[in-house]
Order: C-alpha cells, then sequence, then structure tokens
C-alpha cells in the first residue's frame, strides 16, 4: 500500500516526480500546488527529492497527520489550518456546541438542498457558473486539480 499524498497530488507511471509550485508572494518560498509521484516513490524517497528540488524550502497543503509527523521528525514545519468534516443534516446526531451554532446561523439564513447530478443539473449548473461575476476567473486557483 502507498503512502497517501498532499491534497492535489497524485501517484502516476512517470519515472521522475513532476512538480508544479508557485512562489508565495512575501517569503519567496515555492508552494507546491500540484504533483505527479511516481508510484515506487516511498516517503523517504520523496521527502529526499523535495529536500533536493527545493533547497531554499517548500510549502504544500493537506497531508496526512502521519505524513505531517514524518517531515515534523525531520526539522519541518508544520501548520494545522483547519479540519473538514461530512455532517449528515437530516440525522439529529450529537454535534458539538460550536458545530450546532454554525447549524442554526446557517439555517437562519436559508437552507440546504441535495442536488443530485444528472445530465439536466449539470448544465444547470454550468449555466449558474457562466452567469456568476467571476465567472472568467479561475475557480480556487492552486488548490484542485483541474
Amino acid at each position: 500500500m502507498h503512502d497517501l499524498l498532499p491534497l492535489s497530488w497524485t501517484r502516476t507511471a512517470c519515472i521522475r516526480p513532476v512538480y508544479r509550485d508557485i512562489p508565495l508572494p512575501l517569503s519567496r518560498i515555492r508552494w507546491i500546488t500540484c504533483a505527479d509521484i511516481p508510484y515506487a516513490f516511498s516517503l523517504q524517497t520523496l521527502y529526499d527529492d523535495l529536500a533536493q528540488a527545493y533547497p531554499a524550502g517548500f510549502v504544500f497543503r493537506g497531508c496526512t497527520p502521519a505524513m505531517a509527523e514524518y517531515f515534523f521528525d525531520r526539522s519541518c514545519r508544520i501548520l494545522m489550518t483547519g479540519s473538514e468534516a461530512v455532517l449528515d443534516l437530516r440525522k439529529a446526531a450529537p454535534v458539538r456546541k460550536t458545530v450546532a451554532r454554525s447549524l442554526a446561523r446557517g439555517k437562519r439564513h436559508g437552507y440546504v438542498e441535495e442536488v443530485f447530478i444528472n445530465e439536466e443539473n449539470r448544465y444547470r449548473f454550468e449555466q449558474f457558473r457562466h452567469e456568476t461575476q467571476h465567472a472568467a476567473k479561475p475557480q480556487l486557483m492552486h488548490l484542485f486539480r483541474q
């Protein structure tokens, strides 16, 4: 089993990793937004390659706790910025007070409705997207593979 990779990174049949990065505005450190990593690369091989390719340092997002610990043990710094969760809002499950307050605030300003992705809804969503104010701009640029 392969080690899990950060968000927006994937394993491919390539021989060498392909990193896509951009400089961060203040530090000029490179943020590796996406990467194609060979199947054969272990976490140790990946760390060694990143250290060689980015001697001034690098940033990436969305790593697993195990990966964060591995890099931390090699003198990297870790910043936990948040966690994600999927909640079934239709079921009354016990939730923390902060989550319950967030849900109550959301219900005051609207409602949640699940929309199934079929051809008609896909078309309607694309039409809506093209009519929005920022339609021509990249959506969440550098965060997801497109």
